[in-house]
């Protein structure tokens, strides 16, 4: 399949600043691709480039093969969906939809144009509002009109810009579903920007997660999130729990790593020998809380035993927080069965996971 968009060393300095370093990537026809990350992370500076609101230092960004880096916005016929949804609020709905049909001057009649700003109206479920203004319509209308107007025009590419910011939670996950629905309907080519984990892995085919300007991690959401490539990553991805590790060491045929504290407990890895391995001071073992298990006895099962010091509920499931070696907190999460909370703060209890659930990362 031909690559929609590439992306080569794309770059924006400010001064020594760099807002985005070296980021390269390409998209093919139809693909979902989320930028993700912290504040500061490059990940709007990126999408502006694409946008041609911001002139990259260096790189290149071509669509369908065509040079597009220094062309101004209007001459790229990209579709742009803001957070601020960007409505004129004289015009009624129908006029707002229709308006990037009016700049594009294509020769279509104004019967045209409007028959095809109802059927966007269709496609996001909002006929019925056609005469009012945006004023008389909820946030999450307003955002299902901004799209409908963004795709209109049948841009190449969509550019979404935390589209979903300034709704509420549920109203945000119905829209992730709809904006993902009308995606796959129109096979649309998209580059979402949020910093929202969930969001990115509910509605993408691929995340590049972005840090310090860069790409720190890309790849499908199962892959960012079962097997993250760095601290960094696992840490931001979801939640994690990073065991600080200093040593890893060959133990009657078990890979066997001890943890950096003052008691310096050990816990089988995995199954399989290995030499002897010290590792650098920001070495740490990573697993997730819904990957443990804690019970006060689990026999053969046991990797770790610490004190319970905090049990939360969190309706469907109550999650765990657990002391180790009086310095390590772990967190372990597993659904709810009845509400019940069988631990008490203070006691001791026993930490246990699959041989493959956890990898150490720097």
């Amino acid at each position: 399949m031909e690559n929609m968009l590439v992306l080569e060393g794309l770059t924006k300095t400010y001064g020594d600043f760099y807002a985005a370093k070296n980021v390269t990537l390409n998209l093919k026809e139809g693909e979902f691709l989320t930028l993700l990350g912290p504040s500061g992370s490059g990940k709007t500076t990126t999408l502006k480039m694409v946008a041609g609101l911001e002139i990259p230092t260096s790189g290149g960004i071509f669509v369908h093969g065509e040079d597009i880096t220094y062309l101004p916005p209007d001459k790229r016929g990209l579709g742009m969906v803001f957070q601020n949804y960007a409505l004129f609020p004289h015009m009624t709905i129908k006029e707002n939809i229709m308006f990037p049909l009016k700049i594009k001057k294509d020769g279509k009649r104004k019967q045209e144009m409007e028959n095809l700003a109802m059927e966007y109206l269709r496609l996001v479920q909002l006929e019925h509002v056609a005469e009012r203004k945006p004023s008389q319509l909820s946030g999450g209308q307003q955002q299902r009109i901004a799209l409908a107007r963004a795709l209109v025009y049948s841009p190449p590419i969509v550019l979404m810009d935390e589209p979903l910011g300034a709704l509420d939670k549920k109203l945000r996950g119905d829209m992730q579903l709809e904006i993902k629905r009308i995606q796959k309907k129109l096979h649309i080519t998209t580059i979402y920007v949020t910093h929202d984990q969930e969001e990115a892995l509910t509605m993408s085919d691929r995340i590049a997660i972005m840090n310090k300007g860069e790409i720190a991690m890309m790849g499908t959401p199962d892959e960012i999130y079962e097997k993250p490539n760095s601290v960094f990553v696992a840490d931001f991805i979801g939640e994690s729990n990073l065991i600080p590790v200093s040593r890893a060491a060959s133990e009657n045929g078990a890979l066997v790593l001890r943890m950096k504290t003052k008691k310096a407990s050990t816990f089988v890895h995995r199954p399989g020998g290995g030499p002897v391995t010290e590792f650098a001071d920001d070495t740490r073992f990573v697993i997730r809380p819904e990957k443990m298990f804690v019970d006060r006895q689990l026999g053969e099962r046991k990797k770790l035993t610490g004190k319970m010091i905090d049990v939360i509920y969190l309706g469907e499931s109550v999650k765990y927080i657990i002391l180790v070696d009086g310095e390590v907190q772990l967190k372990i999460k597993q659904q709810a069965i009845g509400g019940t909370r069988i631990f008490k703060e203070g006691e001791e209890v026993e930490i246990g996971w699959p041989d493959d659930a956890g990898q150490v990362l720097n």
